[in-house]
């Protein structure tokens, strides 16, 4: 780690039906702040409106309580940015690009997520960055069955379909395919 991060993206991983996060949200976070705490990068970047799954909409968004989360472990509240619109992981790194990332300049980037997810996500944020940005991935661990499993088969399918007929960083593209889905 010679080079530093500007930021670490975290996605979202979901809410409990308490508004609270997921064990699954909760080990991703505790990643990026120990990444954050040990100076990997100066800014964290939670995503996540709600998940596409859920029928209806919780009153605060995952961003919101994951930011919650960080805050309570020590993180300052400036080095926090939000991405609230997103339903899906594609619209996480999309809307994280698009909102927080090219707003403020930053070009080396760590997605933060659950080790299953790792390898779809790093596609994800290699078709939606494209050229002239360095992301790598952290992977917090979990446990891994059959619904994890699952939802990583349908991501893929989603991911195939946006991908096709869309450039390499083409985010107006990208969020047309996605939001035509």
């Amino acid at each position: 780690m010679s080079q530093r991060d500007d930021a670490l993206i975290v996605l979202g991983g979901g809410l409990t039906s308490q508004d609270e996060l997921t064990d699954a949200a909760r080990a991703r976070m505790d990643v990026a702040i120990s990444a954050w705490h040990l100076g990997v990068a100066p800014h964290i970047v939670t995503t996540g409106g709600h998940s596409f799954l859920v029928h209806d909409a919780p009153a605060i968004s995952e961003a919101s309580v994951m930011r919650r989360y960080a805050i309570r472990q020590g993180v300052f509240e400036k080095s926090i940015f939000t991405e609230e619109t997103s339903l899906e992981s594609i619209g996480n790194v999309l809307f994280a690009k698009t909102e927080v990332v090219i707003p403020n300049g930053w070009r080396r980037l760590a997605v933060v997520t659950s080790a299953s997810h790792l390898p779809r996500a790093m596609k994800i944020a290699g078709h939606v960055f494209g050229e002239g940005f360095d992301v790598r991935g952290l992977s917090a661990s979990e446990r891994v069955g059959f619904r994890e499993r699952k939802h990583e088969m349908v991501g893929l399918v989603l991911l195939r379909e946006v991908a096709r007929g869309t450039a390499l960083g083409d985010d107006g593209a990208i969020k047309e395919r996605l939001l035509d889905l």
